[in-house]
């Protein structure tokens, strides 16, 4: 609403913001109107205005107000709130909540957010983390052992499978941040990690299982267990620049998507379009020494049986009569490395065609739900796999049903009085039991022992952020 939309959504913002509990003394004294009226001016900047906010600078004015992260996720409730009750959409709600949230560490007391472990054991006068290790010797052999087993592991063999030259320099790379985040001398620059895997398809799932080889290669090189774990949090701030591009376009996919399909098969150019660029993967599939295995007989029957799926699977007609995923790929052994290169040469196909990077998401997002029946495995497999070891879960592991109740205490006691996430526990006794017990029943089933919770997808658009 411009200048004037913005500013009537300010004074609403105003009224709850003095009238909250939880943050209602940060906008209290007799500058109040002033206050208001240089945010508002900010504001006016940060969504787009032609007006240029000239005061002071956001950390010398929180410099002396102590604000934490629990009180910027208030200011965000109470401001997505406003923007709903004038009446914005939901998508021009999130613009405007991800454009508040970049001012975050400029509002936050830096005290507040002091939560850097290196740091705190250089106080202790304990050596850094980097020199109890070893140094980069350490670190490079850390990591030539791991990206060795990446290379033989099927959820992440299509990503580190590169000519010679290019392995080389993903491996120094990585050393080169591992060293960094764990308190030595780095030459890698963070700012081009989400850049560099933007395109990629890489999920927290394949983030994890980096993260799971990890460990078990610090195990086997005897890497004191602590050394080991502190290692493994200080690599989890790659995880937003690695995965950051696959959530955001997956997410705008499904939007896209949620309208219907339809569009994105026209985009496609159609059943005659989508023909063309089955010729092109296919004479790419029948020549790749991965998977030629599987087209070996009767390739244009397999082609066209496929193409006549695609079409129906990416909103075309429903004419496939054949028979179902999960019988046709039984016992031939696919793997999610044959799935994923099969689905990386099905996106160079469509990037040959000249079909647009937001089409092309679409079509892969639409066609992941099928890993499953191709591989033959069900959601609870998955858990199966992750939960039990040598034939013992993960339960079992841990000391049994108490420890895992045990465990989830604890963890809440520590969750509730962190301001990082406070705002999301703020609730009375009975609610915070009841969440408490959910998330006791649902790690219970995911750990192997009984599901008492049962789970559903996510909404694509949820309004807890």
């Amino acid at each position: 609403g411009e200048s004037k939309g913005l500013e009537a959504f300010v004074d609403r913002l105003y009224d709850s913001l003095q009238a909250d509990e939880r943050v209602k003394h940060f906008f209290a004294g007799s500058k109040l109107e002033e206050l208001k009226r240089n945010q508002c001016t900010y504001l006016k900047q940060v969504f787009g205005g032609a007006v240029e906010y000239d005061g002071r600078d956001l950390p010398t004015i929180h410099a002396n107000i102590r604000v934490s992260d629990f009180h910027f996720d208030s200011f965000l409730e109470l401001a997505l709130r406003e923007f709903d009750n004038v009446g914005l959409d939901p998508d021009a709600i999130d613009e405007c909540i991800v454009l508040l949230e970049t001012v975050r560490d400029s509002v936050v007391h830096p005290s507040l957010r002091d939560h850097d472990v290196r740091k705190v054991q250089e106080a202790a006068n304990r050596k850094p983390l980097y020199d109890r290790l070893g140094g980069e010797r350490t670190v490079t052999m850390v990591v030539e052992e791991v990206y060795g087993r990446a290379l033989t592991d099927d959820r992440l063999r299509s990503f580190f499978e590169k000519n010679k030259a290019k392995v080389q320099s993903i491996k120094k790379k990585m050393a080169q941040y591992i060293c960094g985040a764990i308190g030595g001398p780095s030459a890698y620059d963070v700012a081009d990690m989400k850049p560099a895997h933007y395109s990629m398809n890489i999920t927290s799932f394949h983030f994890d299982a980096v993260i799971e080889i990890l460990r078990e290669v610090m195990h086997q090189m005897d890497i004191p267990s602590g050394d080991a774990a502190q290692v493994s949090r200080a690599l989890q701030g790659a995880r937003e620049n690695v995965c950051t591009g696959y959530i955001v376009r997956t997410e705008i996919a499904k939007r896209s998507l949620a309208k219907g399909s339809d569009q994105m098969f026209r985009r496609l150019g159609e059943s005659e379009g989508l023909a063309r660029i089955f010729d092109m993967v296919y004479s790419m599939a029948v020549n790749d020494q991965r998977i030629k295995h599987f087209f070996e007989k009767d390739a244009d029957r397999i082609k066209q049986g496929q193409l006549v799926f695609t079409i129906n699977q990416l909103g075309g007609p429903k004419t496939y009569e054949g028979r179902d995923l999960l019988d046709i790929h039984l016992g031939l052994g696919v793997t999610d490395y044959h799935f994923d290169c099969f689905i990386g040469i099905f996106g160079r196909a469509l990037q040959g065609a000249g079909i647009e990077d937001g089409t092309i998401d679409e079509a892969l997002i639409a066609l992941e739900p099928l890993r499953r029946s191709v591989l033959g495995r069900t959601e609870e497999d998955e858990f199966r796999a992750l939960a039990f070891k040598q034939g013992q879960s993960m339960i079992d592991r841990m000391g049994g049903d108490m420890s895992l109740e045990t465990f989830v205490d604890f963890l809440y006691q520590a969750a509730v009085g962190d301001d990082r996430i406070r705002y999301y526990l703020d609730k009375g006794p009975a609610k915070l039991k009841q969440i408490q017990k959910k998330v006791y029943q649902y790690l219970s089933g995911a750990f192997g022992g009984p599901v008492s919770l049962l789970t559903k997808p996510l909404p694509t658009r949820n309004e807890v952020d």
